[in-house]
């Protein structure tokens, strides 16, 4: 009964809020999602400590707390849309924006060490495939 209460959009046996409640709604959902967004982008121009964690950090622990103490779904189409929609677009928009001369030049050895440990595993994983046989 308690859990049911916490987390209105889980389906049990004895459910006493259905999954069409408020709190599961498309509706709800969006708005959390943009109000949650908009309180982290807030506590990082704000305080000090939204500035040493940024935005997106803000915002991802705001949504774990709320949706840990039952305030918004843990599954939601909504979420689903996003991560399957949004999120690509995002990448390459954020990669338009950069400028790759100042990211290699500020980068320096860190970059190299990247390159030398992505080459590391392509080689390490080619040699494995050679010679650990995968059938069973």
């Amino acid at each position: 009964v308690f859990s049911a209460l916490l987390f209105p959009c889980i389906a049990s046996a004895s459910e006493i809020i259905p999954t069409t409640s408020f709190f599961c709604s498309t509706n709800f959902v969006i708005s959390a999602v943009l109000a949650m967004s908009t309180a982290g982008i807030v506590i990082e121009q704000n305080t000090m400590i939204g500035k040493a964690m940024s935005a997106p950090l803000v915002t991802m622990a705001i949504s774990l707390i709320f949706a840990n103490i039952g305030l918004v779904p843990f599954e939601s189409q909504v979420y689903e849309f996003v991560n399957r929609n949004l999120v690509p677009l995002a990448v390459p928009l954020l990669l338009f924006d950069s400028d790759l001369r100042r990211v290699i030049n500020s980068t320096g050895s860190l970059l190299s060490a990247f390159m030398l440990g992505s080459v590391g595993t392509i080689v390490g994983t080619i040699i494995t495939f050679i010679f650990v046989p995968l059938a069973s």
